[in-house]
């Protein structure tokens, strides 16, 4: 009994450690993506405005135009404006690419991070009520696949949300219900003279458990 309890509290404080630590992801991700998606989009609307200005340039100087070979330029170095048009053109379009594969991929973990705090919301109220760590992961994994069930098969990244939610879940209640199936296994052993310092031990961390679920709130 006592085996089992250690068990559920363990797994009880394992689930309770990664919703918070989903919870401070979400908290720390949002305001930062947000403030960085703003930024690049402000960048962007200036580097397509510069590209459409040197295309104009490109058609009423097209000997400036014209370049044996191209070569990579920093648009922020000053003499960056006294090379050729083309040139030119080539770095802006560079950088224009990159900036949009950058948001997209900011713009990715943004929704992602949105499903990890719908989780969330979803997982605190479940753990205010159940204390046994193995049922909590069951109770968590249902509503796991609630909200799979309400995201479209072509949300990829909802679904790879979900997907590492149910692995982490699966993990922390396969890893302690194995632990236990072990330690329940009838085992006949010799007392020795250390078994009273190991019972003092367990004692002890029985007691930590205890207090550590007790200030869960």
């Amino acid at each position: 009994m006592t085996t089992r309890f250690i068990c559920e509290g363990s797994a009880y404080l394992s689930i309770k450690n990664l919703v918070n630590g989903y919870e401070s992801q979400v908290l720390n991700t949002d305001a930062d993506l947000q403030k960085k998606i703003l930024d690049a989009e402000v960048d962007l609307k200036f580097m397509r405005e510069r590209a459409k200005n040197l295309e104009a340039l490109r058609q009423r100087f097209p000997a400036n135009a014209a370049v044996g070979s191209q070569q990579v330029v920093d648009l922020k170095d000053s003499n960056a404006k006294y090379m050729p048009i083309s040139t030119q053109l080539v770095a802006v379009n560079t950088d224009i690419n990159n900036t949009v594969e950058s948001l997209q991929r900011m713009r990715d973990k943004l929704a992602k991070s949105k499903v990890l705090g719908e989780f969330v919301a979803r997982a605190n109220p479940i753990m205010a009520k159940e204390m046994n760590g193995l049922a909590l992961a069951d109770a968590l994994l249902k509503a796991e696949s609630a909200m799979r069930a309400e995201i479209s098969t072509e949300d990829t990244n909802g679904l790879q949300t979900v997907n590492d939610i149910r692995a982490a879940l699966v993990e922390i209640r396969t890893s302690f219900t194995k632990g236990l199936e072990t330690n329940l296994e009838p085992q006949v052993t010799k007392p020795g003279p250390l078994m009273p310092a190991v019972g003092g031990l367990f004692g002890g961390v029985v007691a930590m458990l205890l207090y550590a679920l007790g200030r869960r709130a």
